[in-house]
């Protein structure tokens, strides 16, 4: 049975998770259900009883990094450096950022043809 992630809900230390997102009309499948060790869900209120799945993972982590601030694992300094070149690799991007194919160039000059047809009134 699911309970709420709440205070108390998460155990200390942290064990290894793996967070599974249902669809909104059927929720996680009863395979998925029958693997896991515990269930929870996000409490909530008023009228509105679901959440784009988006959205609930969000609020999802941040309620877990709130109440378990040791989860996070945050990164030390070269680590982060090594993955932030790392993606900018995969993503095509220089060292400043910018997209190395030159697509950030077009993309610059579609907005600036935009703002002057939105100038126009047109």
């Amino acid at each position: 049975m699911a309970v709420p992630l709440v205070a108390g809900s998460i155990p200390t230390p942290l064990p290894k998770l793996a967070l599974v997102m249902g669809t909104e009309s059927d929720g996680a499948s009863d395979e998925i259900l029958a693997l896991a060790d515990k269930t929870v869900y996000l409490p909530m209120y008023g009228l509105t009883q679901s959440l784009n799945v988006a959205v609930a993972a969000g609020m999802f982590l941040q309620r877990l990094f709130d109440l378990h601030p040791d989860c996070r694992n945050d990164l030390e300094s070269e680590a982060k450096a090594q993955l932030r070149t790392t993606w900018s690799q995969i993503c095509g991007l220089d060292s400043n950022g910018t997209r190395a194919d030159g697509e950030d160039d077009q993309e610059e000059e579609e907005q600036k043809q935009f703002d002057v047809f939105r100038e126009d009134g047109a």
